[in-house]
């Protein structure tokens, strides 16, 4: 089991480590830009900035004709900057509107999920807990209340025990028959698995992507399918594969996400 486990983790190492040198990463900070600058703002920017330094080429005078051509300049510049901010979401609408009808071969739900993708907002105080452990144990009894909320008996414990039977009889009369030569996994059926991945997609944990494996080579295949030839055969997952992530949704827009009733 140990070295299942060893196994695992060599071929995440190897993908984020492959990922770090290829894969191109930006910011996700806020990068400051206004919508409709380069229309409305930068042909003022340029003639403002061309009296002023004029101005300081002449001494900074503060009386006379350049002086007063530097602040109308000045001021006629910063009245289209307060306007695009003000305006930000018409001028974002407006070139969203005539980018769709300029090209039409344009996804409309696409573009708008692309605008949309960045307005996530969370909160860093839930039930009055601030720590991230506390918030997370919060939304771990959450979990545990709603996964054991429904009742079962020792009835529904045998008809469950039932099922499994029947299922068991129905792969063995099909010709399914446990053997470990039938307990391989193809490197053609990874790669076709791979293939259904939706890209973007992130474990929440060491940052895996579902990107390293769409594009990975094939090497990463075989490793793969020699890896759950291994756990079939031995009856076995490791200590990776039993991890998962649960991302709490907003029930929505205006809730208060302090609250954790509002997830």
């Amino acid at each position: 089991m140990a070295d299942i486990n060893t196994y695992v983790e060599d071929i995440s190492a190897s993908c984020l480590s492959a990922a770090s040198h290829t894969v191109p990463f930006t910011s996700t900070r806020q990068s400051g830009r206004i919508p409709g600058w380069s229309e409305y703002v930068d042909p003022f920017k340029k003639t403002s900035h061309f009296w002023h330094n004029l101005w300081v080429q002449c001494g900074r005078p503060r009386d006379g004709v350049i002086s007063i051509i530097m602040r109308k300049t000045c001021a006629e510049y910063h009245t289209p900057v307060c306007h695009a901010k003000k305006n930000k979401n018409n001028i974002i609408n407006d070139c969203f509107a005539a980018g769709l009808i300029g090209n039409q071969s344009r996804d409309f739900w696409s573009e708008v999920k692309r605008i949309r993708q960045n307005k996530a907002c969370f909160s860093n105080c839930v039930d009055s807990k601030s720590a991230p452990v506390n918030i997370a144990d919060i939304f771990t009894n959450k979990y545990k209340e709603l996964y054991t909320s429904v009742a079962f008996s020792v009835d529904d414990v045998a008809s469950l025990k039932s099922l499994k039977s029947q299922l068991a009889d129905k792969v063995s009369a099909a010709g399914f028959e446990v053997h470990e030569c039938t307990c391989i996994v193809r490197y053609e059926e990874v790669g076709f698995a791979v293939c259904k991945l939706k890209a973007g997609k992130d474990d929440g944990d060491i940052g895996l992507s579902s990107d390293y494996f769409l594009h990975a080579c094939n090497e990463l295949y075989v490793h793969i399918s020699l890896l759950f030839s291994c756990l079939l055969v031995h009856g076995v997952a490791p200590d990776r594969c039993s991890l998962s992530t649960v991302v709490p949704i907003p029930k929505g827009k205006n809730v208060c996400l302090s609250d954790s009733a509002n997830y």
